[in-house]
């Protein structure tokens, strides 16, 4: 196949060729793929979590002072995530 080419055709044919030869495939990808997804499932499961449990402190703290400026910005921190994430949550009142 590579008789009668120039030398530059035949080193593009053969880099071709090697790339070609280390691709993976769908069905390779599939699973790496999969398990980021469920991966992702954990990290977003977990940031829901902590959003619920910042909720319950600020609730717990209401009445005392010094606290809202620490609870709001560890909201401002966990919304950053989830926009980074993508997560979608729900309009809070």
């Amino acid at each position: 196949m590579l008789r009668g080419m120039d030398a530059d055709t035949k080193s593009i044919i053969e880099t071709r060729n090697a790339i070609l030869a280390r691709m993976v495939t769908t069905g390779e990808s599939e699973q790496p793929l999969a398990e980021m997804h469920e991966g992702f499932a954990c990290v977003r499961a977990e940031v829901g979590d902590i959003r619920i449990r910042i909720k319950a402190v600020d609730a717990t703290l209401h009445g005392h002072h010094g606290f809202a400026k620490e609870i709001d910005c560890l909201t401002e921190h966990v919304a950053a995530i989830e926009k980074h994430l993508r997560m979608e949550r729900a309009i809070e009142a």
